[in-house]
């Protein structure tokens, strides 16, 4: 795999955790007003609570993979002038990006699964019962993110651990082919 090289000048040539964050917090403010619309959707029953927790985890990784395989970023890395490539600094195609958001799109399955079935009972307030497997799946998701931050920060080419997953780099992108 041939990598886009390490400029000694000091110049970066890959995005590093301050660029990618300032990227997610755009995505964030991208899609607040879909939140807002899902939240007030989903406490209308417990009918709408499960159909807007479908939609809106197949809407969220529709719009990441979508955007990243067509414009090889989110709005949040246009905005912040990052973008994804492969090692080279070629365009990625549309199965780098379904393997950059699979470990996310899994745990968000289990997660829904574990709403779902808490779900099962007419009873509202077993319904606002959480059970332990979905805090355990709470707890795999943040020991994800954490990971993934720590080995974004410690290695050179400034990869997460879904970058390496789907073979992938952010870089600056004056430095995409």
């Amino acid at each position: 795999m041939e990598f886009l090289p390490i400029k000694k000048d000091g110049s970066a040539v890959y995005a590093g955790f301050w660029k990618r964050s300032g990227a997610l917090f755009v995505d964030s403010l991208v899609l607040l007003p879909f939140g807002v619309i899902f939240v007030f959707l989903a406490s209308l029953s417990i009918l709408s609570e499960i159909a807007v927790e479908l939609v809106s985890s197949g809407f969220l990784a529709a719009y990441t993979i979508f955007f990243h395989y067509r414009y090889g970023a989110t709005v949040g890395k246009m905005v912040t002038d990052i973008k994804v490539t492969l090692p080279d600094g070629s365009p990625i195609g549309i199965k780098e990006a379904f393997l950059r958001s699979s470990v996310e799109l899994g745990l968000s399955i289990v997660e829904m699964s574990a709403q779902l079935s808490s779900m099962g009972n007419a009873d509202v307030e077993q319904c606002l019962f959480v059970p332990a497997w979905q805090q355990t799946v709470l707890a795999i998701y943040w020991i994800w993110f954490w990971s993934e931050v720590i080995v974004l920060l410690f290695n050179e080419r400034k990869r997460a651990i879904h970058d390496f997953i789907a073979g992938t780099v952010v870089i600056h992108k004056r430095y995409a082919k």
